[in-house]
C-alpha cells in the first residue's frame, strides 16, 4: 500500500525506490505487482528511461510481464509523447507474446498518438 501511494506522486518515486531497495536488501522477492507499481509511477513522472529500465529488470529477474504492467508502460509512453515506443510495445503484445493487448492497451496507444499530435498516423 505504501509503495502504491508513492507511485501516485512523481515527487515520491525516490521513496518508492528506497522501499524496493530495502526489499532487495532483505532478500525479498520482487513480484509482478511491485514492478507494475514502479512502471506506473515512473510513467506518471514522465521518466520513460526508468520505465524501460524497470521492464528490463523485470525480464532479467524472470518475472513475466502481465497486462497491467504493459498497460502502465503504454500509459507512461503516452504521457511522454513517445508514440513510437508505445506502438512498438503494442506490436510486441500483438505478436503472440503474452500478454495479449486489451481494450485499454489500444485506447492508451491512441492517447499516445493524440498527445504527440499524430492522430492521422494512428488511423
Amino acid at each position: 500500500a505504501l509503495l502504491n501511494a508513492c507511485a501516485g506522486s512523481p515527487a515520491s518515486m525516490a521513496q518508492a525506490q528506497q522501499i524496493v531497495g530495502h526489499l532487495r536488501a532483505s532478500n525479498r522477492t520482487i513480484g509482478a505487482k511491485t514492478y507494475c507499481i514502479l512502471v506506473k509511477g515512473y510513467g506518471r513522472s514522465g521518466d520513460v528511461a526508468r520505465v524501460r529500465a524497470t521492464l528490463r529488470a523485470m525480464r532479467d529477474a524472470g518475472v513475466a510481464l502481465d497486462a497491467a504492467t504493459c498497460n502502465a508502460a503504454l500509459d507512461g509512453y503516452a504521457r511522454a509523447g513517445e508514440f513510437r515506443e508505445a506502438s512498438a510495445l503494442l506490436a510486441w503484445m500483438e505478436g503472440g507474446a503474452a500478454p495479449a493487448p486489451d481494450g485499454r492497451s489500444y485506447n492508451t496507444l491512441l492517447k499516445a498518438y493524440a498527445r504527440a499530435g499524430q492522430v492521422q498516423e494512428a488511423l
